[in-house]
């Protein structure tokens, strides 16, 4: 009593997951192909958390849920919740804040006030779903120029938040991790100087130096 406590499901089950897509892929030309996937993901008993502390409530985190808090009916009572009165527990809990002589009308009123905070961890209500377009141009090397660029459109929906503690079930909102744009471009292009190439001195020290060089091009955009 007093302090903060957190419980714990003993007969908690994993969470599991399921993957799944199907695509088409083109052959443009000899060396450049097409390929685009749809892919999609859920997500299932993904354990809940609150994302804020509440009124009161106990510092939490994405794994843990909070229990005590401040029930919302009694939020139209304003600065009165800041007011001391006799406390009932006073001789009887002898740590935080509940061991003085007052209390505040918060604390009282709170789903659990004996403690200073009440967790539910890892409680596996949570669920998520992920869709996506993903496309891929893929061009093989010739003529020394080689490139893979791939563009992705999706969609993050993740549901194990809860954004009040009162709030009977956790929202659903954009995934933390949602990036709904993504484009990424990769290339080499062998220069054509040297021993068995366009330009350049193709003998001797000359040939060795200039030959065997390539450039680099690698680019990622995300919205």
């Amino acid at each position: 009593l007093g302090t903060s406590v957190t419980t714990n499901d003993r007969n908690e089950r994993p969470s599991s997951s399921s993957r799944w897509s199907f695509g088409l892929e083109r052959q443009i030309t000899p060396t450049l192909a097409i390929e685009a996937n749809y892919v999609g993901q859920s997500g299932s008993r993904i354990p809940t958390g609150s994302s804020g502390n509440g009124y009161s409530a106990p510092s939490v985190n994405e794994n843990t849920r909070a229990l005590n808090f401040l029930p919302p009916q009694y939020l139209s009572l304003g600065s009165e919740l800041f007011k001391t009165v006799p406390n009932p527990f006073y001789g009887l809990i002898l740590a935080g804040p509940e061991s003085l002589k007052t209390i505040s009308e918060a604390q009282l009123l709170q789903t659990y006030p004996e403690f200073t905070g009440v967790g539910d961890q890892r409680q596996p209500g949570g669920s998520s779903t992920y869709h996506s377009l993903q496309v891929t141009a893929t061009k093989r090397m010739s003529r020394g120029l080689s490139m893979l660029s791939t563009y992705t459109f999706s969609k993050l929906i993740d549901r194990y938040r809860y954004i009040n503690p009162s709030d009977p079930g956790p929202s659903r909102m954009i995934g933390e991790y949602d990036a709904p744009q993504r484009v990424t471009v990769g290339g080499s292009y062998e220069l054509p100087f040297g021993r068995g190439r366009a330009f350049g001195w193709k003998h001797g020290a000359a040939g060795e130096l200039v030959s065997g060089w390539s450039c680099g091009l690698n680019g990622l955009f995300q919205d």
